[in-house]
């Protein structure tokens, strides 16, 4: 991932410093939180019954719009509260009401854990998830996402204040970041004139690539009848071990066959495979696809489709998962003690936060991913 190392305020996702602590069995104050927000067991008058937001921030797109998830209403409001705890949580990740609870457990957490009030150096994680769920159902141009993100930007606040007032300022170093970006969804891009993908409407349903796959490997392993093929939801497909060992060719010849029979194909631009990910040199998407890669879990081919293109299996919202820069541009904040403001210019990866971190704590940490950030 790109990221820009900027010091100052904090204002968005959070990853904070602060704990030590290690447990067996989940903590009493843990437990009595539960019961109090009616969690465990579930009472559904604990939780509140909608959430309204705005719905004319020029910034944003119309509230209602024909590409966005109708699971829990396309407008506001949309409904919170329901018969079961599962289908509650469900509806409440999609809302800022999720990053508050998420907030306020943090808070008990360095109550009763006393956080930050010894010698030694605590560590707190906090995730702030509700922007990706809002991400995925309305789209990052929605009114849901404007209105998600100014709540977040308070909610962050105060809980940086409460840590301040708690444990003082000189004894805080927060960094936020997040794990991925967003790509627009694929149809408004289109219609704006901004994608690159040759798929009408951008959105490429994957069990039309696992068809496609399915009968690219019947040719070329000489099947009887295409065979079973997995995906992960998102860009990597495969064949299961019994497909293997009955396909008529090497595996390695197999499975070259079948991608170049697909990325002939648009809106593909490659299909990768463990062969790529060994090959030498490497750079560009084909460095970025090997750092993710893994031998045992990245399967046979992965799919790398035109810009604005979106692997989906559903027909509205947006998604993530490409090697391009809008789905790896993060941001990189660091905040607090010994931080001056200001922009640090270079490279940055989210793998140099925890060397970063440990150097601060004037710890030497065994061989990691990253390296220790200048932070002025």
């Amino acid at each position: 991932m790109r990221t820009t190392i900027r010091a100052g305020r904090a204002a968005a996702a959070l990853a904070l410093a602060l704990t030590s602590f290690t447990a067996v069995a989940a903590p009493a104050w843990l437990a009595r939180f539960d019961r109090e927000r009616g969690l465990a067991p579930f009472d559904a008058g604990r939780f509140p019954a909608q959430w309204t937001h705005p719905q004319a921030d020029p910034r944003a797109l119309p509230d209602d719009t024909r590409w966005e998830s109708d699971r829990a209403s396309r407008t506001t409001p949309h409904p919170v509260r329901a018969a079961t705890l599962s289908q509650t949580v469900e509806r409440l990740l999609a809302t800022p009401l999720a990053d508050a609870l998420t907030l306020d457990l943090a808070r008990v957490a360095v109550a009763a854990e006393r956080l930050g009030s010894g010698p030694a150096t605590d560590l707190l994680a906090v995730s702030l998830s509700a922007n990706d769920y809002l991400g995925h159902a309305y789209g990052p141009d929605s009114q849901e996402a404007r209105a998600a993100l100014l709540a977040l930007d308070g909610q962050v606040g105060a809980f940086l204040r409460f840590l301040e007032e708690r444990v003082g300022r000189g004894r805080l170093l927060v960094v936020l970041t997040a794990d991925h970006g967003v790509t627009p969804i694929p149809e408004l891009a289109e219609e704006l004139g901004t994608s690159d993908c040759r798929a009408p409407g951008g959105r490429v349903a994957g069990a039309d690539l696992q068809a496609r796959i399915a009968t690219l490997a019947r040719e070329a392993c000489r099947l009887d009848a295409p065979p079973a093929v997995g995906w992960d939801g998102n860009s990597a497909f495969a064949l299961g071990a019994e497909s293997w060992r009955s396909c008529g060719r090497p595996r390695e010849q197999a499975t070259d066959a079948v991608a170049a029979g697909l990325a002939s194909e648009p809106p593909v631009v490659h299909v990768w495979t463990a062969r790529d990910a060994a090959r030498t040199p490497c750079a560009g998407p084909c460095e970025r696809y090997r750092a993710s890669w893994d031998a045992e879990r990245s399967g046979d081919w992965v799919v790398q489709l035109d810009p604005g293109c979106m692997i989906s299996s559903a027909h509205a919202g947006a998604g993530h998962g490409s090697p391009y820069l809008a789905d790896r541009a993060v941001p990189l904040v660091f905040w607090g003690s010994g931080v001056a403001p200001g922009v640090v210019r270079g490279r940055a990866h989210t793998v140099d936060v925890a060397p970063t971190l440990a150097a601060r704590a004037g710890l030497s940490p065994w061989p990691v991913d990253g390296r220790a950030l200048p932070l002025r």
